[in-house]
């Protein structure tokens, strides 16, 4: 995701049908194409769901095999598969340059006779409605978690559990393309880690790498990186 947020912190982001004849030999299309459409489909995939999403997609590669094939036609068999009007995300996230962000408020838990009620406010500081899972898990290791469509701008749902809640997570699994993961943890995300790993945009990063040797994966050749 970091070449699509950089494309946008830079005001470079184009949308999916990018002409190549305008930014030859750029970097733009490189990153709209192999880095923003996969990210758009897998967001898509999570909005109408994978029963719905998959075997559109068969369907429509094996409709039009040797056709031509446009956006259009793409986007009628998803509507068909999924049964739901498609115009608003593909307006904003393949004929235009969408930007989504989710952020997590003060959560707030009371003991009751029962165990706990927990109370999660959510905003959309940034984009148009779309759906949004939230996790909670407590401390006797039970895992909760509802999904909200995302209407309004705001809203606080409610949970009860057994046992007090210790996280709370946004998008636990990372559907959307948002421009801003740290908003959506209700605990700091810091690891530190000795030479290899993957890193994600939702953590602080802290990497510790010796004099001797480089660290190719991350760039961090020499000394303290810190991200």
């Amino acid at each position: 995701e970091e070449p699509v947020r950089r494309l946008d912190r830079q005001e470079r982001d184009q949308p999916l049908p990018i002409s190549l004849w305008t930014y030859d030999r750029s970097i733009v299309p490189r990153v709209v194409v192999h880095h923003k459409a996969p990210l758009v489909l897998r967001q898509l995939e999570f909005v109408v769901g994978d029963r719905a999403f998959r075997p559109a997609l068969r369907y429509y590669v094996e409709s039009h095999r040797y056709r031509r094939a446009s956006t259009e036609s793409f986007k009628a068999a998803i509507e068909t598969s999924s049964r739901l009007g498609l115009d608003s995300y593909f307006d904003e996230w393949v004929h235009g340059t969408g930007e989504l962000d989710y952020a997590l408020g003060g959560v707030v838990q009371e003991q009751t006779p029962q165990g706990w009620r927990i109370e999660v406010p959510i905003r959309r500081r940034k984009g148009g409605q779309m759906p949004v899972v939230v996790l909670v898990e407590d401390k006797g290791g039970g895992r909760q978690s509802q999904r909200w469509e995302g209407i309004d701008t705001r809203t606080t749902l409610i949970f009860e559990t057994q046992a007090r809640v210790t996280r709370v997570v946004l998008d636990p699994e990372e559907h959307l393309m948002e421009s801003d993961r740290q908003n959506n943890y209700s605990d700091a995300n810091v690891r530190v880690r000795p030479i290899f790993d993957w890193s994600k945009n939702r953590e602080v990063l802290i990497s510790l790498q010796g004099r001797a040797g480089g660290n190719a994966i991350d760039g961090n050749y020499i000394g303290l990186g810190v991200n």
